[in-house]
Formats: C-alpha cells, structure tokens, sequence
C-alpha cells in the first residue's frame, strides 16, 4: 500500500511564498466580505434592454395611428439598490415602455420612459430617458398608371398605337402623409425607335406629386404589384 503524503503545516507557513499567496486571498475574501456587509448598495448598468411602446386603450389607437419605421428599441437603464439583488438582474427582468399618453394624431413625439415592473427598494436611471417615434395612419391607395416610352416611329403601311401599362393601376400602401402626396405613376420603358410589331417591356416605375416632382420611395411605402408592362402596340 502507498502511504499518503502527510501536510506539513509548519513548513508550508515557513515558505514565504505561501504567506504572500495566503496573505492576498484572505485580504481579497475580506474586502468582499467588508464591501458587502458595509456597503449593501450597489449599481449596475444592464444594456440594450427593450422598449415597448403599447398604444392599446390609447387616443392613438382610436385614432388608429401606428408607429411608423423601426421598432426595435433598445436603451441601457442603470439600477442601483441592495447588491445581492442588483448583482443577480437580467436584461429579462426590467420591462420599459414608453409613454403614449400624448399621442392624439399624425406626428412626431418625444415619449418619456419608464420601467413598469420595477421594484420598491430599487432605482432605476434609463439612458437615453425618451424616444424620438414618428405616428401617423396607414393607408391604401391605387392610383392609374401611364406608360411612357422614348421616341417611336414605324414603317410606311404600320400604324403605331398608344401604349398603355398592364396592369392598368398600382395599389400604394403607407403612412398617410406620404401616400397623399402621390398623383401619378409612371411605368417607362426602354424602347425607342423604329418598330414593325408589338412591343412588350418590362417599365421602371416611377411617382410624382402635384408638381410633377419624383417622389422617391422609402422602406416604410409599398406598391403592388412590382412588375407592371408597358406594352407598344404596332
């Protein structure tokens, strides 16, 4: 049988290299014993914690407004309170909405935040403390579309009819703002000069206001369908 090394305790104190090592660990373990029996308050900073923006039962849900580009939200909130409860928090733990109170129409808010399931014995600091949310209505629209090509001309004995678009209108679906403002749509087609049949092309479609200015398309304002035709009788 192998007999077991026997401790030496007296050697081990006698290694000053012992000591130094004994020495931090006991000096680490009561500083955390120290810092948490005469300092039980502490703070920490949970970040990207989301923000829920609820608008039922609110003056914006009667005047059915919906928010209008991201809603992906996400602020960092700092809680301060006793350790052992501030030290175990999750991101999970903290719910945050923004106040919609103040929404009656079609605009631009600066909605106050507040964490709603927040605990009596704990602060909570959220960063930054409001939103910037743009609210206004979705609406539909569909508007008739005009086929435009570049210059045509056809032969002696060909008769060049006008083209039109298949389909013949566009559904625009957005905020109301800006679906408003469209009066035309233009589908045009990369077809020019002399033709002896008809001609079927795929147009690039384009919108206008009142003033015959391009509107330009954001991520927030659909059409359907995708593909329209111009087609060139001749």
């Amino acid at each position: 049988t192998c007999a077991l090394p026997i401790l030496n305790f007296k050697k081990l104190f006698d290694n000053n290299k012992f000591i130094v090592i004994l020495s931090v660990l006991i000096a680490v373990v009561a500083f955390f014993v120290v810092k948490i029996t005469m300092v039980p308050v502490g703070s920490r900073t949970l970040s990207d914690v989301p923000v829920t923006i609820d608008l039922a039962g609110t003056a914006a849900e009667k005047a059915d407004l919906s928010v209008i580009g991201d809603t992906d939200f996400k602020v960092d909130v700092t809680v301060t309170g006793t350790r052992s409860i501030v030290g175990g928090l999750k991101v999970a733990d903290i719910q945050i909405e923004a106040n919609t109170a103040v929404v009656a129409k079609a605009g631009t808010y600066q909605l106050e935040l507040e964490v709603v399931n927040g605990a009596a014995d704990l602060t909570y600091e959220i960063s930054p403390g409001a939103l910037t949310v743009n609210f206004d209505t979705i609406i539909s629209k569909e508007i008739e579309v005009t086929a435009e090509t570049g210059n045509l001309t056809v032969p002696e004995g060909f008769i060049l009819e006008i083209p039109f678009a298949q389909p013949e209108t566009v559904t625009v679906q957005g905020p109301n703002t800006d679906v408003e403002k469209i009066v035309k749509c233009v589908a045009r087609a990369d077809v020019s000069g002399t033709l002896q049949e008809t001609t079927v092309s795929r147009g690039e479609v384009s919108f206008y206001d009142a003033n015959n200015n391009k509107l330009e398309f954001d991520q927030y304002l659909t059409y359907t369908p995708q593909t329209i035709n111009v087609t060139v009788p001749v």
